[in-house]
């Protein structure tokens, strides 16, 4: 057992590491290989939860790598196992008006409840995503509270001009659409709000989605829209509201009052610097200086807020927020034309 989870932690840290270095291929290679080892680990020892856990976690990074990598199915596939295994870790068992609850009764046990809801709500916003992206089903998850994590933005081709009439489309932003107005209308038949709230990141997420397939073909006030809605939504959503200066104290707290699960936490933070990116762009693309003023106010606390994050974090690193920096010097330089 000693050298299985030995092998395990290694396997682990060369998957962080090929990621890092974004060498998808090699994060995958790895991803498979500790997928197998923490599977033996769970049959020598099926009375360890904690082996069934990591499985999942494994089993969601390598749909995330799917992805990025092109294989859909293989993604959907990977996305739809992280999903069942989370859910058997989920006291509310994927049912939001279970949450608060679950919560309630939890806490003055000990435990964390909070990390076993959104690992499983986190699983099936990834699966919800992936569906809609490869133009499947997503009215099975709808209504499951979800947590995305966006990426830092990345430098994008050049618009396209948008012809009079009707906004263009592809088959992406159609799925993008779709899984929109069906979580919509799921949110909209909850009359207690208990559906918005449980539902407002993955909301945020495929507005955010929205504005960069609005932008690649060409549909520019379609995607500053999308980019306006997800920056609300995500900022909504920020344990520290948009406020730079706030960041390192709430992580710290946030760790003393839930050790080991502070990884969603900092996700809510950096997803909405991401969001005010990406407005900041998509203003500076289309509005350029016009909009001047909320292009540098929108880039500087993002790039301000990653300053902050990467201090504390333990999963962000400057590799973010170089990303994150790159695309705010694009608008500064969209600006100056």
């Amino acid at each position: 057992m000693t050298r299985l989870r030995a092998k395990a932690t290694t396997e682990h840290q060369r998957f962080e590491a090929a990621v890092r270095a974004q060498d998808l291929r090699e994060a995958l290679r790895h991803s498979e290989l500790l997928e197998k080892t923490i599977t033996e680990l769970t049959e020598r020892e099926p009375g360890q939860a904690f082996h069934r856990f990591q499985l999942a976690g494994v089993q969601y990074n390598r749909a995330t790598v799917l992805d990025a990598l092109g294989r859909g199915d293989e993604a959907v596939a990977a996305a739809q196992s992280a999903v069942r295994t989370y859910a058997a870790f989920d006291p509310a068992s994927g049912d939001p008006a279970a949450v608060a609850r679950q919560l309630r009764e939890m806490r003055t046990d000990g435990v964390a409840p909070e990390t076993l809801i959104r690992h499983a709500a986190d699983a099936a916003a990834r699966l919800a995503r992936l569906l809609a992206k490869y133009e499947s089903d997503v009215d099975q998850i709808a209504t499951r509270p979800a947590k995305a994590k966006a990426q830092p933005p990345r430098r994008r081709p050049a618009a396209r001009p948008r012809p009079a009439g009707k906004p263009n489309t592809s088959p992406e932003l159609k799925a993008n659409q779709r899984a929109l107005e069906r979580l919509e209308r799921q949110v909209s038949r909850d009359p207690t709000g208990v559906a918005w709230n449980a539902n407002q990141p993955l909301l945020a997420r495929l507005h955010y989605d929205a504005a960069a397939l609005h932008y690649n073909i060409g549909n520019g006030p379609q995607a500053v829209e999308a980019a306006r809605t997800a920056e609300f939504l995500y900022t909504d959503i920020d344990p520290t509201h948009g406020d730079p200066s706030r960041v390192e104290a709430t992580v710290q707290r946030y760790r003393r009052e839930h050790p080991g699960s502070v990884q969603e936490f900092e996700e809510l933070i950096g997803n909405a610097a991401n969001a005010r990116s990406q407005l900041a762009w998509m203003l500076a693309c289309h509005h350029g200086g016009r909009e001047a003023a909320a292009v540098e106010r929108l880039a500087t606390n993002a790039v301000r807020t990653y300053e902050q994050l990467i201090l504390v974090s333990h999963q962000y690193s400057p590799v973010d927020l170089r990303l994150v920096h790159d695309q705010v010097t694009q608008a500064y330089a969209l600006l100056r034309r």
